[in-house]
């Protein structure tokens, strides 16, 4: 089995430097790789996904610093590569769905008040007329908001 890992940052800088030595004082040798240069290729055989470093192969695992911002098509897009990883069994650390829950402020809140965490009031929809029923109810009960 392979002992390479993929460092998932578009900005290394020293925590990721820490993380690379960390993993090769365990006998891992580290590759930064930048979501924005994966892609999927179902003719590409045998796994339909290229990670540039990882050419023909699959990392042994990955660690997820960080997934780059986007329009909604591309930050979906770098999950898609993540969820494709964890698809043929490679262990991803930070894994796909706790990103997608921690990144969404309408589910983050959503999870932390179904876990009983104290949280804001929040409310996250598009109807417009809804949203300013809300933050009429709001600044009439006293409550400043964060729009």
């Amino acid at each position: 089995m392979s002992r390479h890992i993929a460092i998932v940052t578009d900005d290394p800088g020293w925590h990721g430097q820490q993380l690379r030595k960390a993993f090769n004082a365990k006998g891992y040798r580290c590759t930064n790789v930048s979501l924005k240069s994966c892609h999927l290729d179902t003719a590409l055989k045998p796994y339909g996904l290229c990670i540039p470093g990882f050419e023909g192969s699959l990392p042994s695992g990955v660690f997820v610093r960080g997934v780059p911002g986007g329009t909604l098509e591309e930050v979906v897009f770098y999950l898609d590569i993540l969820h494709a990883m964890r698809e043929l069994n490679v262990f991803v650390y930070n894994e796909v769905r706790a990103i997608e829950r921690s990144v969404d402020k309408g589910m983050t809140s959503f999870l932390l008040s179904q876990a009983g965490i104290s949280t804001p009031p929040t409310w996250v929809g598009n109807n417009i007329h809804d949203a300013y029923a809300f933050i009429r109810k709001q600044l009439g009960s006293g409550y400043k908001l964060t729009i």
